[in-house]
């Protein structure tokens, strides 16, 4: 979200999905450090894919648009 704002690209759905995207970090590094991380059924699951995906869609929408308006360019 910072790392976004930073460089002037709009993420709105990095706020609405706040939650699932931190729960889904805290269970990336628990599974990294070797700690068990179970998952109860597919659909708990999915609720996390989906936040994942929509965020890094608009991101890359977002990405596309600053490049092809060379919004980069400009002082923010």
């Amino acid at each position: 979200m910072d790392n976004s704002r930073q460089v002037c690209l709009d993420c709105i759905l990095v706020d609405q999905y706040k939650i699932e995207l931190k729960t889904l970090v805290v269970r990336r590094n628990y599974i990294a450090h070797g700690k068990e991380m179970t998952i109860q059924d597919i659909t708990e699951y999915q609720k996390y894919e989906k936040a994942a995906l929509e965020v890094m869609h608009e991101l890359a929408i977002s990405i596309v648009e600053c490049l092809d308006k060379k919004l980069y360019l400009k002082i923010p």
